[in-house]
């Protein structure tokens, strides 16, 4: 959060892929990485993440929104409607 305040995303990047891989299960740090690539407009690394997140969380609101979120950002908002419809 503080590199975030600081503006210093790539190093909020790294951060967050360290959490990811010290725990893999928690869905939480790949919203949290969806999010930070939304900011700084890394649409394809965003949808990447929580594609993955869906995989072993398909029941988490906040992945879909994101999801649709980043597609309509990436100028897809055909591929944004069913994830924001979920």
């Amino acid at each position: 959060q503080a590199e975030l305040g600081a503006k210093m995303y790539q190093q909020a990047l790294n951060d967050i892929d360290t959490a990811i891989s010290l725990d893999p299960e928690n869905v939480s740090y790949y919203i949290e990485k969806g999010l930070l690539c939304y900011r700084v407009k890394l649409s394809d690394e965003g949808l990447r993440i929580l594609t993955e997140a869906e995989a072993f969380a398909p029941g988490v609101a906040d992945i879909y929104y994101l999801k649709g979120r980043l597609y309509v950002q990436k100028g897809e908002p055909e591929s944004a409607r069913p994830c924001l419809l979920k």
